[in-house]
């Protein structure tokens, strides 16, 4: 009686610690490197990105939710881009204008707004400037086309805004 006592305690035992572990393989992760991003300080100074907010901080479970966001807006100014091109040039497939997410490096600087909304401008880069410490301070680039683009985020309401492209060179 004992042993089948033993028996079933070490059964439930390696079954637990099987489910513990499958949950935590599953729970998604933000995956974009460390190296490719930073989350910069907003301070008063930054007038010109939002009028008035509160700095805060942001969670991995927001990055996550903030790349789904991104990813939509992307994908709608590349459509958009391609019916634009077809309608100026209809023998032409390519654009110049999609943008991508991916191996661009960013900056996220967050805001909780006047309405206590959690407000994040993106800012993309596909290279960095020698004078600028991209982890700094908010690389500000006049020029450059499609590899400097930024986007701000609502992530209280899910929306985006003011998806910009630095015009052509």
């Amino acid at each position: 009686m004992k042993n089948t006592i033993l028996l079933f305690l070490i059964m439930i035992t390696i079954c637990s610690c099987g489910q513990k572990k499958s949950i935590v393989e599953n729970k998604p992760r933000f995956k974009v490197p460390d190296s490719n991003y930073v989350v910069l300080s907003y301070n008063k100074n930054m007038d010109w990105l939002f009028e008035e907010g509160e700095n805060t901080n942001l969670t991995e479970s927001e990055l996550i939710e903030i790349e789904k966001i991104l990813d939509i807006a992307i994908e709608q100014n590349n459509e958009e881009q391609r019916k634009r091109l077809k309608q100026l040039y209809p023998n032409r497939n390519e654009t110049d204008f999609d943008l991508q997410l991916k191996e661009n490096k960013r900056q996220y600087i967050p805001i909780i707004n006047p309405k206590g909304e959690k407000e994040i401008w993106v800012n993309f880069f596909c290279r960095e400037i020698d004078y600028i410490d991209w982890k700094k301070i908010p690389m500000i680039i006049t020029d450059g086309g499609k590899c400097f683009f930024n986007i701000k985020v609502n992530l209280t309401t899910k929306t985006y805004s003011k998806l910009y492209m630095n015009s052509q060179g």
